[in-house]
């Protein structure tokens, strides 16, 4: 049976999204699984944004729920750890171009604050580094789309680098 055009719009709706710009994708970077998790919900936050704040939300219960970790019993810990790990991180970019070539290596973020109110709610915040906010900010015509669900029955760091790497090349077969 044909899902419907509203059928369709709904599910998408329903859909996390992470943007990266090319830039991003092809940045060198290393975290574990915890950490990509927290990376990747951050991430889709920013999808929408026009330009970078300087500090962000997110929500560890929405992390639990986009991942489905529900039966593991440890994953509000995992995820506290790893947003603290995150601050340790660095992201590291080349650029070349006809004048000048670019080397830039910053932390992933410039502080990191997780939060537990009384009434249950938990966030963490996060302190984006002015040097990465181009890189972050994907508004060109040069950034991959992913949909978080995509990637939970993926555990490894790499299987999942090397998935966004091959993504890029989708449509344009090579570069």
């Amino acid at each position: 049976m044909r899902k419907s055009t509203e059928q369709i719009q709904k599910q998408f709706q329903d859909l996390v999204i992470v943007r990266k710009s090319n830039d991003l994708i092809e940045a060198r970077y290393k975290m574990t699984m915890w950490e990509v998790r927290v990376w990747d919900k951050f991430l889709s936050i920013l999808r929408k944004e026009k330009e970078i704040k300087d500090e962000y939300k997110v929500s560890i219960h929405e992390i639990i729920e986009n991942y489905q970790l529900y039966a593991d019993k440890r994953a509000f810990q995992n995820i506290i750890k790893a947003a603290h790990t995150l601050q340790d991180r660095y992201i590291t970019n080349s650029n070349i171009s006809r004048e000048e070539f670019r080397h830039l290596r910053s932390h992933v973020f410039a502080s990191v604050e997780t939060v537990v109110t009384r009434d249950g709610d938990s966030y963490i915040l996060f302190e984006v580094p002015k040097k990465i906010k181009p890189i972050l900010l994907a508004t060109n015509e040069r950034y991959k789309d992913f949909a978080l669900e995509n990637f939970i029955g993926i555990s490894s760091f790499y299987s999942k680098r090397l998935y966004e790497l091959l993504k890029q090349y989708e449509r344009i077969g090579e570069r």
